[in-house]
């Protein structure tokens, strides 16, 4: 199983960016079928990101998809429009080691994406550490954690994620994590599995 995310960023006002975001995920789902969801960054990105994301099975099946859409003239048009309001864009492809999406999250539903980059020498070690750290928030939370690696872009990258249906969950799932004593033992024994700063956080709230 793969998680594809399309990170977009508009130098536009919401007020044209959000119906052209809702109408590009419709259009999206309506000719391929990947069940595509679209998020708003909140924090931990600059102002005006999106992520669009869709869990798939192979890079075959999202190469099929693709193609619909390239010889979409609606979806092209939509295109066009990103260019309007000044998009830039970045493609990124995920394996996933541990864990799977548990059902389809609603709009205001909270997710949370962390990234870091391991130390090429010790990635067996940190992938191990990555999955452990994981299943310790699931036993401390009752709440799943997706486990990734990546497969392009920064050699050794990993991602976490993990979503809330709402605001509110998430601050209580937060404070659940923080609060507890062998989750911060855990997080001291990651030392030296990472490169230094590159650690990053992502907080968005799904949007369509």
């Amino acid at each position: 199983m793969h998680l594809f995310t399309r990170i977009v960023t508009l130098k536009a006002s919401p007020t044209r960016w959000m119906p052209w975001a809702a109408e590009i995920t419709g259009t999206v789902n309506r000719l391929t079928g990947l069940g595509t969801s679209c998020w708003a960054a909140q924090y931990g990105a600059p102002l005006g990101s999106l992520g669009f994301t869709a869990v798939v099975e192979s890079e075959a099946a999202l190469a099929e998809a693709s193609q619909t859409l390239a010889v979409d003239s609606g979806y092209l048009e939509l295109l066009e429009q990103a260019q309007g309001m000044d998009a830039t864009a970045e493609d990124h492809w995920w394996t996933v080691v541990h864990g799977a999406r548990t059902g389809t999250s609603t709009p205001g539903a909270i997710g949370l994406m962390t990234t870091a980059t391991a130390v090429l020498d010790r990635y067996l070690e940190a992938l191990q550490w990555g999955v452990e750290i994981a299943q310790l928030v699931e036993s401390i939370t009752q709440h799943p954690v997706t486990v990734l690696t990546g497969g392009y872009g920064a050699m050794g990258s990993m991602a976490w994620v993990g979503v809330s249906p709402d605001l509110a969950t998430h601050h209580a799932v937060e404070a659940q994590v923080l609060g507890n004593a062998e989750y911060a033992a855990k997080m001291q024994s990651s030392k030296g599995l990472f490169l230094p700063g590159s650690g990053h956080i992502v907080r968005s709230a799904k949007f369509a």
